[in-house]
């Protein structure tokens, strides 16, 4: 879906070139705190940029690694379809996504901004690779979107999956398949898993649920793994939304945020019926909360967070012109879950602008990315506990020597 809404939209923005990329300032050069920063990935869908921010707005290291970095371990180059991964990784490597066609996984010392080592999760097909989770050293996790039309000709390549991976090698060594997840439903809907993240002794993983060409899709599911066995324990199925692509964990762990795009009938302009967000119990599957596409006003985009315990930060996708109607920018919503509206925190003029938003609570800060205005906004609780929502408090701007618009945030 995010390739069929570039494909109409944001690839007409894409710049022809990219000049020889400066040399890499460096990764943080210190031990890690709790309150690092972030990764920033900057794409302008052909080549991509990674820099590292701290949540206080500072940029630590403004060009770490780009796709004309030449560097030795560099076997396969960033291409620009690079994101970060949904839960930040364990110890003092970051590990970069690289999505379609390359499906990579590459890590980076997060200390000198070196790569370490790089891994092909290919396996034979287009599998599309979404998102990365490190359990331990020795264990982690891909998902993978893409189903294989011709599977069996190499091991672990069925596709619409979580592989398992030794990071250490790196080497894939299992994989976790959805196929039962679907039971009752269209027979060619594929599970389509996406987002990862990590409850206690559980993996979250979302499926998007789609058909193979992406023309139609069904009710988005949350399946629960048992880390130990490596079994499905649970499946919930989050009725009425469709085209889920966005995941966040509660700070407690025990909830899980998902946001939904809805279902797109060809252009970049979905039914908001089947749009909204939802938080769900992970121990029960019972949804506690939902607002829909309608009260939200726009379909939510790719990602969202929680602000506080009790509000989550969306962001939500505009339109281009169409049909005579004037174009639609993107918003920035706060996003109460006791029933109040939504409030609306930033505005862009072009649609597709606004990328990825990360709040970390214990840091007192989130930021978004907008590639419109080729900043990241930074913003702030107001009152005990963020009670009185959030407030613009600054942007940072990357002067990495490149200039590519930052889309994708990934914790340190």
């Amino acid at each position: 879906m995010l390739r069929a809404i570039l494909t109409a939209s944001s690839l007409l923005l894409l710049a022809c070139e990219v000049p020889d990329p400066p040399p890499s300032t460096g990764g943080t050069d210190g031990d890690t705190a709790a309150c690092a920063g972030v990764m920033v990935v900057s794409s302008d869908y052909q080549s991509s940029s990674i820099a590292f921010v701290g949540w206080d707005g500072s940029v630590i290291s403004p060009h770490v690694l780009s796709s004309g970095s030449t560097e030795a371990a560099l076997s396969a180059p960033l291409s620009g379809d690079v994101v970060a991964p949904t839960v930040g990784t364990a110890g003092r490597e970051v590990v970069l996504v690289d999505r379609y066609p390359a499906s990579v996984l590459t890590w980076v010392s997060e200390r000198t901004g070196a790569v370490a080592r790089q891994l092909s999760v290919r396996t034979g097909f287009v599998a599309n690779a979404q998102d990365f989770v490190a359990i331990s050293a020795n264990e982690g996790f891909v998902s993978r979107l893409e189903a294989n039309p011709d599977p069996g000709r190499e091991p672990f390549d069925a596709g619409s999956d979580v592989l398992v991976i030794d990071p250490s090698v790196p080497a894939i060594v299992g994989r976790i398949g959805f196929e039962a997840a679907l039971a009752g439903d269209d027979v060619d809907l594929t599970p389509a898993p996406s987002r990862l993240a990590v409850a206690g002794d559980r993996l979250v993983v979302l499926l998007s649920v789609y058909s193979r060409d992406f023309r139609r899709t069904g009710d988005a599911r949350l399946a629960v793994v048992d880390l130990g066995t490596h079994a499905i324990v649970a499946t919930h199925r989050i009725e009425g939304l469709r085209g889920c692509s966005g995941l966040a964990l509660s700070p407690d762990g025990a909830r899980a945020a998902v946001a939904c795009s809805g279902t797109f009938g060809g252009d970049e302009r979905p039914s908001l019926d089947d749009a909204g967000v939802a938080v769900v119990d992970l121990a029960s599957g019972a949804v506690q909360a939902r607002v829909g596409g309608v009260t939200l006003g726009a379909p939510p985009a790719f990602s969202i967070s929680f602000a506080t315990d009790d509000a989550l930060l969306v962001p939500t996708f505009g339109h281009s012109a169409l049909e005579g109607e004037a174009a639609v920018g993107d918003e920035l919503l706060w996003v109460p879950l006791g029933g109040a509206p939504p409030t609306s925190l930033l505005e862009t003029t072009d649609p597709f602008a606004l990328g990825e938003v990360r709040c970390d609570l214990a840091c007192g800060a989130c930021l978004v990315a907008d590639a419109g205005r080729g900043v990241l906004h930074r913003l702030v609780p107001q009152g005990k506990g963020g009670g009185k929502g959030l407030a613009l408090a600054g942007e940072v701007s990357i002067e990495d020597g490149i200039g590519l618009p930052p889309r994708y945030l990934g914790s340190l």
